[in-house]
Parts: structure tokens; C-alpha cells; sequence
């Protein structure tokens, strides 16, 4: 039996609990679980009164917290310490039927459940129509939880599966209220898996007694409740609603209260459910009073501006790392705003600010007249003059708004507002994400920088001495639902490309400097050449003034076999990737190669030149090889045609992004660094590994 019951570890935070903490503790022990299956962990939050003396007591692990800080630190400690595969969190001041573990795990089997929750009922106290409230209360519950879109559960009347709550990193300590909901909804939204109900898991919650203490309960939860909402909007609801609510149920609440008066004052019965209808209108307008005080009183623990001038009008790497992050912080709850160049606002978090685009006649013309000497002002080229009157034409929101933190990629807008700050105009954090290959002497003048990869960060520390404490590593990522794979030969009908060929694809600015697809098309012909299996080529990418040369190049050598996808928008980039067999990038340098990441999402085995970034990003999942060298690609992309060999590689690619650089795990990382920016403290990220894992765990 004991082998096919999961190991659990039950965690219970404890405060001044010596009235209940003996109760609890010894339910746990009387359970019908096998003893050696299951440990009990009590988490100290540094209680005054007698509590440490009597858990020392129980057959239990004790643990002590240093300073005391609430449930949801206690319950995270204790999960730190765990050694279970399934953590149940129990609170103090709860008392567990003997059957409540055994029936908490049910479908434990199944690996789609990622959490396993219950109600609690109410013991009534000596206020018997506060008891009957409570009871109402869980009933309610009950059926919201079970009814909902998300299911959403008691921090103290869980059980949660440990590399789950590992990974989405286990109760926010920044929420005073409502971070169980919070950890629910986060668990159901990133991970896809479900919470399983079963209500047979019961458990007793000796409830406070006071009418006070339950006016103070409803009140921190009105603010905890409307503080989550702005974290997760579905589970908002607009104030007015609100208002509207409580309002028809005082009206009905009201005249239920003179029936019962009535029906009482004939039958001379109790006055139980009287008072228990006018404490549940109280407990609703002081919910509701919560809710508007946290409106109009309470602010987002910081606020952060991504900034993007060519989001709206240029599809490549840098606006979609601005799109996908912003729209991944927001649903994480940040308070975001994006701040696009142009096109629409899609999306409640987005402002279009005006600019002159890059690609307008009217840049061009203003570089082909600029003296020369607005070089030193940052005209040297439309991609400058872009971020310059981007930033110009922002300066007026941000002076207003006082973001605590800039994010942006834009290295000429970044530069522009770090002197601003100067002068005092805007106070906001400016971190900068290096991917553009700015020269050390640039970003050297920056006291927070992303870098994308290892490499780059060793590299920096090399050519820019000293302490840089708000320098990190946190690589770009991929947005692993939307790159996935799709159905092959529809895709292909779709684009019109041979269904039975072997495709290689290359997203790529159009353009042999630098992505070097002459290199690309010439070892594709010589495959051709050889009479190997039918080879088609796809490049897909922006168009640049050396377009029409490589196009007219690809086209003479491979007569038919090659298709070029100009300017192919963001939304339909997973539909290109499906369409290939392998992927391959001819650079011989990038700062990360984003591209990379999407096609192997996609299950593309990458192949790519033996650069240490892109070691680190493609690793064992595809080939890193000479491209200096001719005939070198072509000779490795042979290795493709064996099926098994295909398929191998294929499933590592996949599990390799979404494992390392998934949209989740790297927003949640980012928010970490958010955090130590904004707290003064160093990121302390090092270099010493190229493991991707231990260099983003330490930004939190």
C-alpha cells in the first residue's frame, strides 16, 4: 500500500496558536494514512506564547523563521524544506477528519491534476448565528469553486504537487490577502493542469467568535480581492457591478429580515435568522467598502513602461519581445504599459505614440540632408532618428506617470533617457536589454543591463571593469503555446510549397551581410546537385536594401525550389516554422537569435555556426558547426534525411525551450529582477556556468 501512496509532506504555519495547535497536530497524526508516507512540518512564525514548547511535543519537524513576516513566507519556508512529492498546507487552527489525507489525494494517478482541494467547514462558536453564517459561507463556496472557469482554492486546504509550486514559484509574499486564489489562478493559467475538488476531504476551521474580528476579515479580503484583480482580470469584476450587487442584496436581504420579524413575532421563535441576514448584508458592504478603498487608496507595488518604436510597423525580434513580454507581465499582474510606435492599441495596456518611422521617405530624406555633424546626436541612421522623436514625443507621459521602472531594447531611447534622468526630468529605473551589439563604451554608461546569454555577460565583464551590481542575465524567450506544432501539409498547401520536400527554412532579415544567405542558397544547390532527395528552401524575413539582390541570387541557382516570405507578421510566424523539416541560421554571430528558440518550440532541429551563444541556446538539439567552411551545412543537413535520427532531435528541441526559455519562466524571472531593482539590492548574477537554470534562479 505504502508504495502506491505518494510521499506527503504537510506544512502548518503557526502563530500564538497554543490553543489549537495540539488539536490540529494530533488529527494529523490520528490520520488513516500510513505514517511513513506522510510528514508533518510546523513552520514557527515566531509565536510569543507556548506554541514552540508544545509542537516539541508531537513526532513533528519544528522549524523557527527568523523574523516574522505572515502565513505565505511560513508556507514557502516550509516548502523549501519538504521532502514530499506532494506538500499539503494546513492551518493551525484546523482539526482534519482521520480519512482527510486519503481522500485530498484522490486522482493523484492522474498527471493533470496539479492541485488537490477541499473546503473547510466552520465549527460554530457561542455566537451561534455567526457559526451559521460560516457555514453558509463554505457552502457557498463550495458551489463558486466548482462552478468557475478556474477553480480556486484555501491556503490552508490544499494539496499541491511539489515541481508544480516549485515552478511557479509557491505564494506571492506580497499579497497580505488572497494570495491562495492568486497561487490557483497562476498554477491553472501557465501550467494548463487542473485542480481536482473532492469534497469528501473535510476538515474543521475553529472560526473567530467576534462580530469585530469578521468586519476586519471582510475588509482586508475587499482590498485583497480588488488588489488581484488588477493581477488577474478575469477575476475582476468593475466596481459599479460591485455596487450593484450588494445593493440588491441589502434590498432582499431587507425584506427577508421584516419576514422572518414577522414570521418570529407570531410563532415567537428564535431570532437566529434575522441576525444571521443582516451580519451577511453587514459583511457584504464591508466587503465592498474594502474594494472601494483599495480603489481609490492603494497602489501597485511599482508600475513599468516598455518601450518599443517600431512595434506597430516592424515585425522582427525586438517588437516581439516587447509585445510578448508586456502582455505576459500584465497577465502576471504588473502594472504595465507598452508604449508602441504606431498601428492600433490592441490590447487595455497599450499607448501609440507617434514617431517618424524608419522606413518613411521622410527620414530618408532627413538623413541625406543632415550636416554631418548631427552625427554626434545620435542622426546616423532612420533606426536613431526613429527612437529620437519616439522618445521626444513620450517625454510628456513619462514625466507625468513616474514609472518606477523603463524596460526597453532600443538602445537610442534608452541613451536619451538616461541623461534625462540627469536632469532630473524622469526618475524611473532604465534597464536596458542588450540585443542590438552596442559597443562596451555604450553600455558601459548603464547601471542596469540585460544581457541575453552567458557569453555576452562574460564578455561585458571583460571589457568593462568594475563592480556592476544591476547587470544580470536573463535570456529572450519564446511563447511556447503559440509555437507549436501545427498540421504540416495544410500549412504547406497554404504556401504553396511542395508537400513531399524536405524543407529548410532560415527567418532571417533578407540580406548577405551579415546573415549570409548567399551562403545558405549555395549550399542548398549543392544538394540539389547531387540528386538528394528534394530539397526546397524558404527564407522567410524583412526586406532591407540588399533584398532584391539575394532574391534574384536565390532564385537563378535554385530555379523553383526556393520561396522568399517578405515581411510575414508576427501572428503568422508559427504557421512558416510548421512548414519546414529543419531550420538553419547562417550568422556567424548573434546576440541570441531568437529565431532559434521559436523553431525548435516548433520541434525543428537547428543548425546553426559553432558561436558560444548559439551552443548555448541550440545545445545537443540540433548541430553547431564550421559555416566558414563550404560544403560544411549541406554535409550535416544529410544527417536529416534519416527519419529516426529526425525524430530524436525533433523531441529534444522541443522540451529543451520549453524546459530553459518558456514565455512563463522567463517572466517570472523578470519580475524577480524587477523586484531587486527596485529594492536597491545587487542582482548577483554571475557567470561561471552556462546553465541557463541556475543563472535565472538566482535573479529571485
Amino acid at each position: 500500500m505504502n508504495g502506491s501512496l505518494p510521499h506527503l509532506s504537510v506544512i502548518i504555519p503557526a502563530y500564538n496558536a497554543e490553543a489549537t495547535i495540539a488539536d490540529c497536530i494530533q488529527s494529523m497524526l490520528d490520520q488513516n494514512y500510513p505514517r511513513a508516507s506522510f510528514e508533518v512540518i510546523v513552520v514557527d512564525n515566531l509565536s510569543t506564547d507556548k506554541t514552540a514548547e508544545i509542537v516539541k511535543t508531537f513526532p513533528v519537524r519544528y522549524i523557527c523563521e527568523n523574523h516574522q513576516q505572515g502565513p505565505s513566507p511560513a508556507r514557502n519556508s516550509g516548502a523549501c524544506v519538504a521532502r514530499g512529492s506532494i506538500l499539503v498546507f494546513f492551518d493551525a487552527d484546523q482539526v482534519a477528519t482521520p480519512s482527510y489525507l486519503k481522500e485530498l489525494i484522490q486522482g493523484h494517478e492522474d498527471s493533470e491534476n496539479a492541485a488537490f482541494a477541499s473546503l473547510n467547514i466552520g465549527e460554530d462558536s457561542h455566537n451561534s448565528y455567526i457559526g451559521a453564517y460560516w457555514k453558509n459561507e463554505w457552502e457557498h463556496n463550495s458551489k463558486n469553486f466548482r462552478g468557475s472557469r478556474y477553480l480556486r482554492f484555501s491556503g490552508g486546504n490544499v494539496a499541491i504537487r511539489r515541481e508544480i509550486f516549485q515552478k511557479t514559484g509557491g505564494f506571492d509574499t506580497s499579497l497580505k490577502t488572497c494570495e491562495d486564489i492568486d497561487l490557483a489562478l497562476r498554477i491553472q493559467k501557465s501550467t494548463k493542469l487542473k485542480v481536482r475538488y473532492n469534497h469528501n476531504a473535510v476538515s474543521y476551521h475553529k472560526e473567530r467568535s467576534s462580530g469585530v474580528s469578521l468586519i476586519e476579515r471582510e475588509f482586508r479580503f475587499g482590498i485583497g480581492s480588488f488588489c488581484l484583480g488588477r493581477r488577474h482580470k478575469e477575476f475582476a469584476e468593475p466596481l459599479y457591478a460591485e455596487i450593484y450587487k450588494v445593493l440588491r442584496r441589502t434590498i432582499m436581504g431587507m425584506l427577508a429580515v421584516l419576514k422572518k420579524i414577522c414570521e418570529c413575532l407570531l410563532k415567537k421563535t428564535k431570532w437566529q435568522n434575522c441576525l444571521l441576514i443582516l451580519l451577511d448584508v453587514v459583511m457584504r458592504w464591508t466587503n465592498l467598502l474594502g474594494k472601494i478603498y483599495a480603489k481609490f487608496f492603494t497602489k501597485p507595488d511599482y508600475t513599468v513602461a516598455i518601450l518599443s518604436s517600431g512595434l506597430g510597423h516592424i515585425h522582427r525580434g525586438v517588437e516581439g519581445w516587447s509585445q510578448d513580454l508586456s502582455h505576459a507581465l500584465y497577465d502576471r499582474g504588473v502594472q504595465i504599459t507598452l508604449y508602441k510606435g504606431s498601428g492600433k492599441k490592441k490590447h487595455p495596456y497599450e499607448k501609440v505614440i507617434g514617431c517618424w518611422k524608419r522606413k518613411s521617405p521622410l527620414s530618408k530624406l532627413l538623413l541625406k540632408l543632415r550636416p554631418q555633424c548631427l552625427w554626434h546626436f545620435g542622426l546616423s541612421s532612420s533606426y536613431t532618428l526613429e527612437q529620437m522623436t519616439f522618445v521626444w514625443n513620450l517625454l510628456p507621459e513619462l514625466v507625468f506617470h513616474q514609472y518606477d521602472i523603463i524596460h526597453t531594447k532600443d538602445p537610442q531611447s534608452a541613451d536619451i533617457l538616461k541623461k534625462l534622468s540627469k536632469w532630473k526630468l524622469v526618475s524611473s529605473k532604465i534597464i536596458l536589454a542588450h540585443g542590438t551589439e552596442e559597443p562596451f563604451a555604450f553600455i558601459n554608461n548603464f547601471d542596469y543591463i540585460q544581457h541575453l546569454a552567458p557569453h555576452h555577460f562574460q564578455e561585458a565583464e571583460h571589457h568593462c571593469p568594475g563592480y556592476k551590481p544591476g547587470w544580470f542575465m536573463i535570456p529572450n524567450f519564446v511563447n511556447t503555446e503559440i509555437f507549436n506544432k501545427r498540421d504540416k501539409k495544410a500549412l504547406r498547401r497554404k504556401f504553396q510549397i511542395p508537400e513531399k520536400a524536405f524543407v529548410v527554412l532560415c527567418v532571417a532579415a533578407i540580406k548577405n551581410t551579415h546573415k549570409r544567405l548567399q551562403y545558405l542558397i549555395d549550399e542548398i544547390e549543392f544538394l540539389k546537385m547531387n540528386e538528394l532527395p528534394e530539397i526546397f528552401l524558404l527564407i522567410g524575413g524583412s526586406t532591407t536594401a540588399e533584398s532584391d539582390d539575394v532574391m534574384q541570387y536565390g532564385t537563378s541557382r535554385l530555379n523553383g525550389q526556393i520561396k522568399f516570405l517578405t515581411n510575414v507578421s508576427h501572428d503568422e510566424m508559427t504557421d512558416v516554422y510548421n512548414v519546414a523539416d529543419a531550420f538553419t541560421l547562417c550568422s556567424l554571430k548573434e546576440m541570441l537569435g531568437t529565431v532559434l528558440l521559436e523553431a525548435q518550440a516548433v520541434g525543428l532541429p537547428c543548425l546553426a555556426h559553432h558561436y558560444p551563444v548559439m551552443e548555448w541556446v541550440v545545445k545537443e538539439n540540433g548541430e553547431c558547426l564550421d559555416m566558414t567552411k563550404k560544403g560544411a551545412l549541406s554535409l550535416c543537413l544529410t544527417k536529416y534525411f534519416d527519419k529516426d535520427y529526425y525524430q530524436m532531435k525533433s523531441q529534444k528541441a522541443r522540451d529543451h525551450v520549453v524546459n530553459e526559455f518558456s514565455l512563463d519562466t522567463i517572466s517570472g524571472q523578470t519580475i524577480g529582477m524587477y523586484k531587486k531593482v527596485l529594492n536597491g539590492t545587487d542582482i548577483e548574477l554571475s557567470c561561471g556556468t552556462h546553465d541557463s537554470r541556475s543563472l535565472l534562479g538566482r535573479c529571485l
